[in-house]
């Protein structure tokens, strides 16, 4: 989420324009986004159907001393199923954030998911989800 619009931003200034930071599940129909993929069509459908995509409460930056270094874990029915750190992705979230802002300008209010963890598994009507990012913020939510 920006705090300011920004074009080319470099990955110095991240903090200049971040306002906030949240957590979110990017859940996909995976026999859907199976079959879309033999077609070669797109894979949106898979990903953008309603509720596929539920985001936590938004935090200030400001209450995050180390964005380089936060734990965050997605869980199912309270069983860890992947669990992840900041450090440990690709692309840091500067660079990310930098990247992004060559292609589009962010603009206040946008949200930009950053990947995930290893260890993505089913889930089925009924479950529970939980994402926690470092003892900042929990989403809680259920499977429809």
């Amino acid at each position: 989420m920006t705090g300011r619009e920004g074009k080319n931003i470099h990955s110095n200034s991240i903090r200049d324009y971040a306002l906030a930071c949240g957590t979110g599940l990017g859940m996909t129909f995976r026999e859907v986004q199976l079959e879309l993929k033999k077609k070669g069509l797109p894979l949106s459908v898979a990903e953008g159907f309603d509720t596929s995509t539920p985001i936590s409460e938004i935090v200030s930056t400001e209450r995050i001393r180390t964005p380089q270094n936060l734990n965050f874990s997605p869980n199912v029915n309270q069983q860890s199923r992947q669990r992840g750190n900041t450090k440990d992705m690709i692309f840091g979230i500067d660079s990310i954030i930098s990247y992004v802002s060559e292609i589009f300008t962010p603009e206040r209010g946008d949200v930009i998911f950053t990947g995930t963890p290893e260890g993505v598994s089913p889930v089925t009507s009924g479950n529970g989800l939980t994402a926690k990012l470092e003892g900042l913020i929990t989403l809680r939510c259920y499977v429809r």
